[in-house]
């Protein structure tokens, strides 16, 4: 079901120049793209990405029959692309996320993980769809003290982080996946009486929604909150709108480590 929906981002996606553009001016060396699926970030031809997913290249092939599967990667490391925990600290020269900050419950404390992973000088490449411009508008925006809250909260109080989760689940089975719906006849929808269940049961399998929504103010703010408070080491270069204000992509900058 998710990556339904996720494809019909994609599809918006028919411009990616500028994603190709910062791509050949930032990607340099060797490092990660995180969740590349069947849509992977072009590169240089003297760069080397591998590709980390929770899953395998077969089974997600498996999983979602509707995507092409000649054009799904390689998964080169099978393991939780949030946490990267078999990657030593300041390892690769970039990391590469586009469309996946949206689906943790902890941004913050990702792109820490992310930030550690990377090399003096390296690159950290991420994107997020502007939630007016794709099946989240209708949703409230995210306040940047919840993504606080979900960051202090994640190791002292995870139980306040779950009942929050609650109302994300909710708003994307009432207002996401029925706006998705409207251009994929194909995504099911759970009738009104079984709506409770069907969102227990997402939770329970831990599905990976859109638990936060951005648009450039609030993806600006996390990020400059981030440097400022969390990672210091991380310097925010510069956020670009591209496909039409479709997404927000923020190029990233680690210090150098001498």
């Amino acid at each position: 079901m998710l990556k339904c929906v996720v494809s019909l981002l994609k599809l918006h996606l028919f411009n990616i120049s500028d994603r190709i553009d910062l791509s050949l001016k930032y990607i340099k060396g060797n490092g990660l793209e995180i969740g590349a699926m069947h849509f992977p970030l072009p590169v240089a031809p003297d760069v080397c990405v591998r590709y980390v997913d929770v899953h395998s290249r077969l089974e997600n092939i498996a999983r979602y029959p509707e995507i092409d599967c000649a054009k799904v990667v390689e998964t080169d490391f099978v393991e939780d692309g949030f946490k990267l925990a078999s990657f030593e600290d300041g390892c690769v020269d970039f990391v590469i996320a586009n469309h996946v900050l949206e689906h943790t419950d902890n941004p913050l404390g990702t792109l820490r993980n992310w930030s550690r992973v990377l090399k003096g000088e390296g690159i950290l490449f991420v994107s997020v769809p502007n939630y007016l411009k794709c099946f989240d508008r209708g949703r409230k925006l995210t306040a940047l003290e919840h993504l606080i809250k979900d960051y202090n909260d994640a190791t002292t109080a995870p139980e306040l982080v779950k009942q929050r989760n609650l109302h994300h689940y909710r708003e994307w089975v009432e207002i996401s996946l029925p706006a998705a719906r409207s251009t994929n006849k194909t995504i099911e929808l759970p009738e009104n009486y079984k709506k409770d269940a069907w969102i227990e049961n997402m939770v329970a399998k831990g599905e990976e929604i859109h638990f936060h929504t951005f648009n450039y103010s609030l993806f600006n703010s996390m990020l400059v909150n981030f440097c400022s408070e969390i990672d210091s080491s991380l310097k925010l270069i510069k956020i670009y709108n591209s496909s039409q204000y479709f997404e927000l992509i923020a190029i990233l900058q680690k210090s150098f480590i001498a």
